[in-house]
């Protein structure tokens, strides 16, 4: 039922659901149109992405703006994306994922699959200082999502929201090995999602990727 279209170029690969589609104007990416099916725990939703080589890999930065009660997530993965919801924890990861975005009921989410089978994937809802969910800003302006590798090796990730470095509950350090150099190949992207009948609004109007010069 998807459809593989080829209008942006530049490496980008697309993956279109029924109804929402992926768009190249005024120079930006537009992801627009009503939601037919939600994506649900196979997160089947509208994909734009392209390959990273993870030996390379130092950060990547997206400004993008969401439309209300859209669901965006800017992420670096790698192998089959993460489900939600997946409850046999004896079957091993196929997926590694890090990922910052807006949950479709406003506030922000870190989405992670570290590949531990108690915990194969999670989908992080982030607090402020005082404990309560960091909200997405509700303002129609382009925002920025970084991404950030701080350690190569190990695979240790920094996550900002308009610069501003976003604490993770409960975890000191991200560490994702299966991102790390050693992992090879990776996909950088989006993935936009919503409930069934809502009309998704989203817009990108860069994605920057820093790289290692050299070997």
């Amino acid at each position: 039922d998807r459809q593989a279209a080829t209008n942006v170029g530049n490496g980008w690969k697309e993956e279109e659901t029924p109804g929402p589609k992926i768009q190249l104007g005024d120079r930006r990416v537009k992801v627009s149109g009503v939601i037919r099916t939600d994506g649900g725990d196979d997160r089947a939703g509208t994909k734009f992405y392209r390959e990273e080589d993870l030996m390379k890999f130092k950060s990547a930065e997206a400004s993008f703006k969401v439309g209300r009660n859209d669901e965006v997530c800017f992420h670096l993965y790698k192998g089959e994306l993460p489900q939600r919801n997946q409850t046999d924890t004896k079957k091993r990861a196929k997926g590694f994922e890090v990922g910052l975005g807006v949950h479709r009921g406003g506030h922000v989410v870190l989405y992670v699959s570290t590949g531990d089978r108690k915990k194969p994937w999670e989908e992080i809802p982030l607090k402020d200082a005082e404990g309560k969910d960091i909200q997405w800003p509700a303002d129609n302006e382009f925002h920025t999502v970084e991404l950030v590798r701080t350690d190569d090796k190990k695979g240790i990730f920094e996550l900002y929201l308009d610069g501003v470095l976003i604490p993770v509950p409960g975890i000191e350090e991200l560490e994702i090995s299966q991102l790390s150099q050693g992992g090879k190949a990776a996909n950088i992207g989006f993935l936009v999602d919503g409930d069934a009948g809502h009309s998704v609004n989203t817009e990108i109007e860069y994605v920057r990727v820093k790289r290692r010069i050299g070997k």
